[in-house]
């Protein structure tokens, strides 16, 4: 075996491969930020547009949720004819 090495890479491709990556790199970054901004702003549009506050809607939900609930157990105790049921 000689001393040379079989595996000779092109460090110019090498080198223009990795700048390109890099390069690629920072566009992903710069189109999440971008996207990312603009999904927000449209999702601050949104919620301010609603005539109900998404708080104020979650709060009433709850309630439906405790009195639905509520009305389950009532009819879970008491049987058809109206007795309480043991």
């Amino acid at each position: 075996m000689s001393g040379t090495s079989a595996f000779d890479v092109n460090r110019g491709l090498v080198t223009t491969g990795v700048i390109l990556i890099g390069l690629g790199s920072i566009m992903v970054v710069a189109g999440a930020g971008l996207t990312t901004t603009a999904v927000f702003a449209a999702s601050r549009r949104f919620v301010q547009q609603m005539e109900t506050p998404p708080s104020e809607i979650v709060k009433q939900n709850i309630v439906r949720a405790r009195r639905a609930a509520e009305a389950g157990a009532s009819a879970w105790r008491v049987g058809p004819d109206g007795t309480l049921v043991s």
